[in-house]
């Protein structure tokens, strides 16, 4: 509990993260997961730069909300029918 916390409590379990070893063998193994990749950071750079090349710009991989207006990309429409039928329904 946030409220229950002291500088000691908070020390104490600090030190129990550094000192203890399963922390440290659970956090290495994470790290090789997370870093077990097929391919390297640049060489992935680099696939995605000629695959824009090669394609043209990758129209295909654009998002299609760059079509759409202010109102209906933040979904301003949909709130207002919301609403207005919210209002009907109460009377107004």
């Amino acid at each position: 509990d946030i409220l229950e916390l002291t500088e000691k409590k908070l020390e104490d379990a600090i030190q129990e993260i550094i000192g203890n070893p399963s922390y440290r063998s659970s956090v290495k193994k994470l790290s090789t997961l997370y870093r077990d990749q097929k391919q390297e950071p640049v060489d992935t750079a680099i696939f995605w730069t000629e695959y824009l090349l090669r394609h043209k710009g990758a129209r295909h991989l654009r998002s299609a909300a760059r079509n759409l207006n202010f109102f209906q990309y933040h979904s301003l429409d949909v709130i207002g029918f919301i609403i207005g039928l919210l209002l009907c329904i109460a009377g107004f």
